[in-house]
């Protein structure tokens, strides 16, 4: 049976796909900034559809925390409901 967490590579793609950003761009090292090209704007969409996803208000201090997709996987994993 699958787990929440089985789920995350799917969900990142679809997150970045929304992004404009291609897949074979997003790895774990990916630096969101710097690699991906997200700038303060795609941050904040990403908060608003991770929102959607565990059901959390995450705060500008989570965000500014996030600096690679690992960054985002790890707090999926954490906060998935």
């Amino acid at each position: 049976m699958k787990t929440a967490a089985d789920h995350i590579p799917n969900i990142l793609d679809g997150l970045f796909l929304n992004l404009g950003v291609t897949a074979w761009r997003v790895t774990p090292e990916a630096k969101l900034r710097s690699d991906l090209g997200l700038d303060s704007l795609d941050i904040m969409d990403l908060c608003t559809k991770m929102e959607s996803y565990t059901g959390e208000e995450i705060s500008d201090e989570t965000a500014a925390k996030w600096k690679t997709v690992k960054d985002l996987s790890d707090f999926l994993t954490a906060h998935l409901r």
